[in-house]
């Protein structure tokens, strides 16, 4: 018996990029810092009639929230932003209350539009 040409070998190493949202502040994952291409800032957008969000890469801007900053040697990457109103904003499309432990969302990059677009109906 042999697989259907359908199947691929799993591979650990590639996962969907999330983020973390969490009452304060919102954490990415590697996948997503990389997939935005380390941006020094992004601007996010809501979509609350579809309940999404979107974080693209960008120039420094008056709307623009700084993202990717390269850490200190010997420290682990860590991107978050941090801002109890944002959090708030999108907790308010998604139509929770509580992050508890934290919320983790899985997200879709749109490389023509240098974004990672995040479906909160998935929550």
């Amino acid at each position: 018996m042999s697989l259907p040409s359908s199947f691929v070998i799993y591979d650990d190493k590639v996962t969907r990029p999330f983020i973390t949202m969490r009452e304060l502040y919102i954490t990415f994952s590697k996948q997503a810092v990389e997939m935005l291409g380390y941006a020094e800032y992004v601007h996010l957008f809501l979509d609350k009639a579809n309940k999404k969000i979107a974080f693209q890469a960008c120039k420094k801007d008056k709307l623009s929230i700084p993202f990717y900053k390269e850490p200190e040697e010997g420290k682990q990457m860590l991107v978050r932003l941090n801002g109890k109103e944002r959090v708030t904003a999108i907790m308010e499309i998604a139509g929770i209350r509580d992050c508890g432990k934290g919320i983790r969302i899985y997200g879709d990059f749109l490389p023509e539009d240098k974004a990672m677009v995040f479906d909160l109906n998935e929550i």
